[in-house]
């Protein structure tokens, strides 16, 4: 049996969760952009603290790690925060396959419009599943250290 340390590459999308989301801005930054090349599923996990304006969180992608020219949304890949939703979790879930790898669209980013920044609050992690080669290679946001303990 494979734990989810060995299953799931997880990659923190905002570095610093108690830094306020700000409008026009990439989760992760340009130059961390997530290359999902390996992984047939990505989710976008936003944990929403305090939100006073509706933001839009929706899935960019692109052909560098770096913004590009050439960045543009994946179509429905979305999800729309209101002023109503503080303390809740929200999935934007998508295969990979529906990126236009064919054209070398290969990294992505959570690109977020609406926040006002000052006091608007979201923890943003990015889930990588179904992996083609396992275990899979966690990043340093994750140390090795990780212990599980199975029971059964």
């Amino acid at each position: 049996m494979r734990t989810f340390y060995e299953n799931i590459k997880v990659v923190r999308a905002q570095t610093n969760p108690e830094t306020a989301i700000a409008d026009t801005t990439y989760y992760p930054a340009s130059g961390s952009f997530i290359d999902v090349r390996g992984f047939e599923m990505c989710t976008f996990h936003i944990q929403v603290g305090a939100i006073t304006t509706a933001t839009t969180f929706q899935v960019r992608q692109d052909t560098s790690a770096t913004v590009t020219a050439s960045v543009k949304a994946l179509t429905d890949a979305l999800e729309v925060v209101g002023t109503g939703d503080d303390g809740e979790d929200f999935l934007v879930e998508f295969e990979t396959k529906k990126l236009d790898t064919a054209n070398g669209f290969n990294f992505v980013s959570l690109y977020s419009t609406g926040a006002s920044g000052a006091d608007d609050f979201a923890a943003i992690q990015c889930y990588l599943q179904n992996a083609r080669d396992l275990p899979v290679t966690q990043g340093s946001n994750l140390p090795t250290a990780n212990k599980t303990l199975l029971i059964g």
